[in-house]
């Protein structure tokens, strides 16, 4: 862990840093961390509420095919 740090500072330096290939590396590292972040957070939150939203439809749906049962039943039992 020690040497980690001598390659920060080394690769921090301005006129290491400033060069292109090191400051498109850099770039893109940074890059590649906030775009993992942004759709790792979103795609959490989006699915989270997805479920709940499955969930609610799910309770709705149940109370619509009970009620349509009792409703059956009650026709069934007029007819009988």
């Amino acid at each position: 862990m020690s040497k980690v740090d001598a390659a920060i500072v080394h690769v921090l330096k301005p006129e290491v840093l400033f060069t292109p290939i090191i400051g498109f590396r850099v770039l893109l590292t940074i890059g590649s961390i906030a775009l993992a972040l942004v759709l790792a957070s979103s795609i959490r939150f989006y699915s989270h509420t997805c479920v709940q939203s499955v969930n609610k439809a799910s309770e709705v749906v149940e109370d619509k095919i009970k009620s349509e049962c009792k409703r059956v039943v009650l026709i069934l039992d007029k007819s009988a």
